[in-house]
């Protein structure tokens, strides 16, 4: 990048990003992508680690909603990802779209896999439950489920991908405890199934 907000692809060291945001790790055949969610240019981009081009992965570069094809898609304030295990899928933590969007890297096409677009606070299935504000996103090890944090909802959430059932995690320490989460910005679920969970206002 050139330190300057803009959106320019091309080499490494002329492209500009504005708002990069999220980081994640996409294997695609031979070449290694670092995946940028931009939430100023409201897009997806990578950095061929090989080649240090930098291009556009997802989004039309304007704010609003919208599936299908990966470029023509449109996403508001895209602030987080996360690769699958099988590097089939990437998920997009929308932010102010209140969904978890899907990009499908066989036939490059966004899809919704949660949130109706309202903010609020629901559990159900795909697009019938309701975030306020999805901030970050990790997967389980066998990539069978995310977690995602529900920043403004203050709550930890939990999509089972075949079914796209969002529940909500129930959350108890070794102690009996049930810790309050203030504005949960990031997450990351390691060995055996254990959060490490990114709170700013509890510092």
């Amino acid at each position: 990048g050139i330190g300057e907000g803009c959106y320019i692809d091309g080499n490494l060291s002329n492209a500009c990003f504005n708002g990069p945001s999220g980081v994640a790790i996409l294997q695609l055949g031979s070449d290694t992508l670092v995946l940028v969610s931009e939430v100023g240019n409201h897009v997806v981009r990578y950095i061929n680690v090989i080649s240090l081009q930098v291009g556009t992965l997802a989004g039309s570069g304007y704010v609003g909603f919208a599936d299908g094809e990966a470029r023509a898609a449109m996403f508001n304030h895209p602030i987080a990802l996360a690769t699958s295990p099988d590097n089939s899928i990437v998920l997009i933590a929308d932010g102010f779209n209140h969904r978890v969007r899907s990009f499908n890297v066989s036939n490059m096409s966004i899809s919704t896999l949660a949130g109706d677009g309202g903010a609020g606070f629901q559990d159900g299935i795909g697009t019938d439950a309701k975030f306020n504000f999805p901030s970050a996103l990790s997967f389980f090890g066998d990539g069978t489920k995310v977690a995602v944090t529900d920043m403004y909802n203050n709550k930890i959430r939990i999509i089972t991908l075949d079914s796209k059932l969002v529940t909500t995690l129930p959350i108890v320490s070794s102690s009996g405890y049930s810790p309050d989460f203030v504005y949960p910005a990031g997450i990351s679920i390691r060995a055996g199934n254990a959060l490490l969970l990114v709170s700013p206002l509890h510092n």
